[in-house]
């Protein structure tokens, strides 16, 4: 369950993030419900206050993921360009491996409060459809992989080289 809740909150803050990039929505039924205006939740049936109050987490909580997000990306370049040099010891690269996967934690930390922030907006029944839609995502996400990496377009799929 945890691990369902897990990928259900990872799901969400990808599926969301566009959100708070889009200007505020018009109400219900006047029009279109915006480009880039996350699938998942235009299925949800959110109330123009729900709507709001997530666009409000987002803007939030916009500065701290994005420096949170640029800063682990740095570090995980870091640890890549390190890997690549012969003369990099075990011991750095041990080193550069830990901030990265710090960084990462941080990451996650701040993504995990802002879904949970964004769940506490929803009723039961929008989080339960939200979990059926998140599943067949999952396992279209899942099928679109395993047909990559069958015909080997998948980095790391049968018959990856290990160097470029």
């Amino acid at each position: 369950m945890k691990t369902r809740s897990g990928f259900t909150l990872a799901c969400m803050l990808v599926l969301c993030a566009g959100l708070s990039a889009q200007p505020p929505r018009p109400p219900q039924g006047m029009g279109p419900k915006g480009p880039g205006f996350p699938l998942m939740l235009n299925n949800l049936d959110l109330t123009e206050v729900q709507r709001k109050s997530i666009h409000a987490v987002l803007e939030k909580r916009r500065e701290a993921q994005m420096t949170l997000h640029q800063a682990a990306i740095a570090k995980e370049k870091a640890l890549m360009d390190a890997m690549l040099d012969p003369s990099v010891t075990e011991a750095w690269l041990r080193k550069l491996h830990a901030d990265a996967g710090d960084l990462r934690l941080q990451v996650l930390l701040e993504e995990h409060a802002i879904l949970l922030e964004i769940q506490a907006v929803l009723t039961p029944d929008q989080r339960a459809k939200a979990r059926d839609l998140q599943e067949k995502m999952k396992k279209e996400m899942e099928s679109h992989r395993a047909a990559m990496e069958a015909l080997g377009a998948c980095p790391g799929g049968p018959g990856a080289p290990l160097l470029p």
